[in-house]
């Protein structure tokens, strides 16, 4: 079913449809929000001809609309505890993972819940859902329960008890109504409206694009200035600032009606219903309901307060009106703010309406608050970022990957990988790609595009070195896409190497360790590309589960390529390239998978392997003595290689030649263990020996002692009495 023929299906149920930014709850920016809603069928196909477009559902004024966010601790059991059973019924499982219910009532809803359950919202005709088919900013889709979609299933008659869950509005007092311009004064305090100025990311948004700000959001607007103290000079100073829509007159009379009418101040859920986009992001979105109770506080204080969240588990305070954000200790948080309060962070700390919370988390397409299961309230660290994806051609761009890489698996698996972290931000690729090549063929490309696709905020660009510290810094985790430049380590750095790369990519959080801060958790990138200019930059052991390799063999091209493609195609063509992302079928790739075996990846093994090892393979493959079976032992083999060494003692080329070393050494060729313990191959118990199997390992796995022994008896030499003597 298309995304239109769903929404009209529920036009059908008496609900109103209106268009949403792509992956995104929110109304377009200058439009009214759900009041744009309509049943009519011509409109909403317009709008929804672009199917890249998320859509909300407005319920009628029969449905209600069970939202349930475990997110937030949400449970249907928790309200069914206080309603009774709930029948089955047309559900939508959200993007977020949570669950849209939809359920009828005869005559209409009316009143408001009894009590709030914590995570369930219930969705009347006052506000709206997102419609099934809509996209979720982690990517994750809004579909129907399995049986539960509309048209499989009635949207249910609500029971009883959901009913008599509601109750009636409380009668509202009319408020004080003035007969002149004068200020208005509500009880013996009026407010302040510089201070609500100064804190309200929306009123600032309609001091600052009033040119654009829609009617409805004037008249809340006027319904605010028209409770504040000089707020008559206030709305006229703003209104003046769209010049071709202002006038005097009926700015005055606007203000009138809203002194006069006597409605309340408006909430910042009225605001955000108007199609204001602004709400999720402000940091007094957590501590306050209505813009208006800031008019009450120092506007020195409300200007702190809306760009500072303070992070009790690390005793830092986040700036967050930049990015990516900034954090302060402490003491130089109120170094900073001396100069307007005495004591900047105790005044903060102790204010209501400071915004604070109990950690700070980096969560690619989340809202940038949260509230967990335990009740913590979380700071998203993370910052939307990117273009746009836009329809149209990004042959350049493809073409260029092409030239980066040596076959078509490499070309198709770099760009699953770009697009896993373009359609599922928060889900990590367990391993990364190192691209080896001579300098100058234009591997910057990554770092650019990254840029463009995600937001410079969320991409990190430094050398190999910086995962060698011994602790993790701030530096290399919270971002979803890493680059490391230089990838070039001699064999005392490999081990560290080793450990620090195995824990980037398995771990989704490593602790971080920073002086004078308490240590915290941080995420670790969702995506890692490491490029280096030399033949062996890295060693691999066999089997290695981390890497994709490509090694480019080609020859830089022309100057003028790379100063038109960076300054002309990659710029223009990147809208293009990120919407082919976004569309591109993830059918054959997994996050989780290892990554596909490459020649250059074979190489790459082989060429790290140790002289002792080389010699080994060198010897399997030749079938040189004691390999001309397919069982050894390690004890042989090193008695063996030390004979054919010349030497008296077991030292040459390799060192010192011990078992131990060649059990090691056979492992990591890719040899295993026959059975669990040694055997005796020659009929005496007192000789058993632990057997290596060096070929046709599958054969020799399911192979009985009796074909084993078989096996090694046909050879000419006798190998359990002597590593050298002759069979009589």
């Amino acid at each position: 079913m298309s995304l239109l023929e769903t929404a009209l299906r529920f036009v059908g149920e008496g609900c109103s449809v209106f268009p949403l930014q792509p992956r995104s709850k929110a109304p377009f920016p200058g439009s009214r929000g759900f009041k744009d809603a309509t049943f009519d069928h011509e409109t909403i196909s317009g709008w929804l001809s672009d199917e890249t477009l998320n859509y909300g559902i407005v319920p009628s004024a029969e449905i209600l609309v069970i939202d349930v966010d475990p997110r937030n601790g949400g449970d249907l059991v928790a309200l069914e505890k206080e309603v009774g059973a709930l029948p089955p019924t047309v559900t939508v499982k959200t993007g977020g993972g949570g669950t849209h219910a939809y359920y009828r009532k005869a005559g209409g809803w009316s009143g408001r819940p009894r009590k709030t359950v914590a995570g369930i919202d219930l969705k009347l005709s006052n506000g709206y859902v997102v419609g099934p088919g809509s996209v979720h900013p982690s990517g994750g889709a809004y579909a129907f329960m399995p049986g539960l979609a509309l048209g499989e299933i009635a949207i249910a008659e609500a029971p009883a008890g959901l009913v008599q869950w509601f109750e009636p509005e409380p009668e509202r007092k009319a408020p004080p109504v003035l007969d002149d311009d004068s200020d208005v004064d509500l009880g013996d305090r009026r407010a302040d409206f510089t201070a609500i100025e100064n804190g309200c990311a929306w009123v600032a948004s309609c001091r600052d694009q009033a040119a654009d700000l829609p009617e409805p959001q004037w008249k809340l607007l006027a319904n605010l200035t028209a409770r504040c103290d000089q707020g008559f000079q206030h709305f006229h100073r703003i209104s003046s600032l769209d010049p071709t829509r202002y006038d005097r007159l009926e700015t005055t009379e606007k203000f009138q009606r809203a002194r006069d009418t006597g409605y309340r101040p408006p909430l910042c859920a009225s605001v955000q219903a108007e199609g204001f986009t602004g709400c999720t992001r402000c940091p007094f979105s957590q501590t306050i309901k209505s813009p208006m109770r800031l008019g009450y506080r120092d506007p020195e204080l409300t200007k702190i307060q809306a760009t500072s969240v303070y992070d009790a588990a690390s005793d830092r305070w986040v700036r967050i009106d930049r990015e990516p954000f900034t954090y302060l200790p402490a003491r130089n948080f109120s170094n900073l703010h001396k100069a307007t309060l005495k004591s900047p962070h105790d005044e903060l700390v102790s204010s209501p309406l400071t915004c604070k919370v109990e950690a700070t988390e980096y969560i690619p397409g989340e809202e940038m608050f949260s509230r967990r299961p335990d009740g913590r309230l979380v700071l998203n660290t993370w910052c939307a970022g990117g273009i746009a994806g836009r329809s149209g051609n990004c042959d350049g761009i493809l073409a260029h990957l092409r030239y980066l890489t040596m076959s078509e698996r490499e070309y198709e698996h770099l760009l699953d990988y770009l697009a896993h972290l373009v359609q599922f931000p928060a889900l990590k690729i367990r391993h990364a790609v190192l691209i080896i090549s001579r300098q100058g063929v234009g591997k910057s490309f990554f770092p650019r595009v990254a840029r463009h696709l995600f937001g410079a905020s969320n991409v990190q660009e430094d050398t190999a070195d910086a995962i060698q510290n011994n602790f993790w810094g701030r530096r290399l985790v919270d971002k979803q896409y890493l680059i490391l430049n230089e990838m070039m380590l001699g064999d005392d750095d490999q081990r560290r190497l080793n450990n620090k790369m195995k824990e980037l990519l398995s771990e989704d959080h490593v602790i971080v360790e920073e002086k004078h801060i308490p240590a915290y958790s941080a995420m670790t990138p969702r995506g890692i590309f490491a490029f280096s200019n030399h033949d062996r930059p890295i060693k691999l052991e066999r089997g290695d589960r981390r890497l994709f390799v490509i090694r480019n063999e080609r020859d830089p091209k022309p100057a003028d390529y790379y100063k038109g493609f960076y300054g002309m195609v990659l710029d223009a063509e990147a809208a293009a390239f990120k919407a082919f992302l976004e569309t591109r079928s993830l059918a054959h790739f997994s996050a989780g998978a290892h990554p596909p075996m490459t020649e250059a990846k074979y190489e790459l093994e082989q060429a790290s392997r140790s002289e002792l090892e080389q010699s080994i393979a060198t010897w399997i493959e030749d079938k040189v003595k004691p390999f001309e079976v397919d069982l050894v032992s390690a004890d042989e083999v090193a008695a063996q290689m030390s004979a054919a060494m010349g030497t008296r003692s077991p030292l040459g080329v390799h060192g010192r030649v011990t078992s131990q070393r060649i059990a090691t050494a056979l492992t990591k060729i890719g040899a295993i263990r026959y059975g669990s313990s040694a055997v005796s191959v020659c009929g005496d118990p007192a000789k058993k020996k632990r057997l290596w199997i060096v070929r046709d390992h599958r054969f020799w796995q399911g192979a009985s002692l009796q074909e084993v022994r078989n096996h090694l008896n046909s050879t000419t030499v006798e190998r359990w009495n002597g590593p050298l003597q002759l069979v009589q």
